[in-house]
């Protein structure tokens, strides 16, 4: 279970997965939060993955 937490937390910061999966949970897949728009905060945002 920790090896799935911890594939979870790698993919999730990556800007572009993150923005992802946000428009895809909060906005029905439209793009209103683009990976460009995002900060590192106190949760760490890398640059995009793919």
């Amino acid at each position: 279970m920790a090896e799935k937490d911890m594939t979870e937390k790698t993919l999730e910061s990556c800007s572009d997965v993150f923005a992802d999966i946000v428009n895809v949970l909060l906005f029905n897949g439209r793009q209103k939060v683009k990976e460009s728009e995002l900060e590192q905060g106190s949760y760490r945002i890398r640059k995009p993955c793919r």
